[in-house]
């Protein structure tokens, strides 16, 4: 996206992220967020700074999306067992964005 990259790759990080508050498995195989990174800082040449600060700012981001996503669905009549399950995501979300800034 146009913008400051560390944010694409804090994207993808945080689904690969162990502590995510949404984790359902562990797969082996699927690379560490430590792994990413580093392959990200070798092909680009640059060590990624600040890189807890973009984790946080994606949990808190997605923890806003979600909120909207379930309260649309709520007001169409159409929760499902996602949103419910989302729904109660949401505050571990925030909660682990905190921890992330810590």
């Amino acid at each position: 996206s146009i913008g400051d990259p560390r944010l694409d790759l804090a994207w993808m990080c945080m689904m690969l992220h162990p502590q995510h508050p949404g984790v359902i498995s562990q797969r082996s195989g699927v690379p560490t967020v430590e792994e990413v990174v580093a392959g990200y800082e070798a092909a680009a040449g640059v060590t990624v700074g600040d890189f807890g600060w973009f984790l946080a700012l994606t949990a808190y981001k997605q923890s806003a999306t979600t909120a909207l996503i379930c309260k649309n669905a709520a007001k169409r009549g159409q929760v499902g067992p996602m949103h419910e399950r989302r729904m109660g995501m949401l505050v571990d979300l925030q909660r682990w964005a905190l921890e992330l800034l810590g």
